[in-house]
């Protein structure tokens, strides 16, 4: 069973893409900020909300190849992971109503990533900040799970 997660395009609403695996800070955490330090945060909220309903995986070190869950179901995104198919769900987003039993949610600020914990009754309660222009901003994420 994966660790949910949600990331959300700003820091004033409290919504986002569906991530399965790997949901705690130190999985999808980590790989958000490599993303927005490599590409910057406008790209990384195109490919990461804008581009794609849902995601299996993110991971900055993805490379091309075949999906783990079969080419019918997803594809890789070179630098981004494994994102679902444009098809099934092109207007599904995780919110506070319909937390697709999320864990954790990210929201992509201007400056900085916010970490939240996700109640089940979709309470999101934030447990970091963390700014992306820190050379060390990786090494702030909490150590969870």
């Amino acid at each position: 069973m994966g660790t949910r997660s949600a990331v959300g395009p700003d820091s004033t609403v409290k919504r986002g893409r569906y991530v399965h695996w790997d949901g705690y800070p130190s999985g999808v955490g980590k790989a958000l900020l490599a993303i927005v330090q490599r590409d910057g945060v406008e790209r990384a909220r195109e490919v990461i909300t804008a581009n794609f309903y849902g995601w299996s995986t993110l991971d900055p070190e993805k490379k091309a190849g075949e999906p783990y869950l079969g080419a019918n179901r997803a594809h890789i995104v070179p630098g981004y992971g494994e994102a679902y198919s444009h098809a099934e769900q092109p207007d599904g987003w995780v919110t506070e109503t319909s937390t697709w039993g999320i864990e954790f949610g990210y929201l992509l600020g201007d400056d900085a990533l916010h970490v939240h914990r996700v109640s089940f009754n979709g309470q999101w309660t934030p447990i970091a900040t963390i700014p992306y222009a820190d050379a060390d901003a990786a090494d702030q994420i909490p150590l969870i799970g």
